[in-house]
């Protein structure tokens, strides 16, 4: 063997359209950034996670 970890499991969810996230319930900080990344798709702002309540 190597001896290099493994990346552990990840969860994917599918995010709705722009005009779909009324249905979301996120902080608004990471909302602005979510869509800003969904909208641009660039790698560099690529959310690594999202608060939500």
């Amino acid at each position: 063997m190597s001896g290099s970890a493994r990346p552990g499991p990840a969860v994917y969810r599918l995010l709705p359209s722009l005009s779909g996230y009324g249905t979301l319930r996120l902080n608004g900080t990471d909302e602005s950034l979510l869509m800003r990344w969904q909208r641009l798709g660039g790698e560099e702002g690529r959310p690594t996670g999202v608060r939500a309540e």
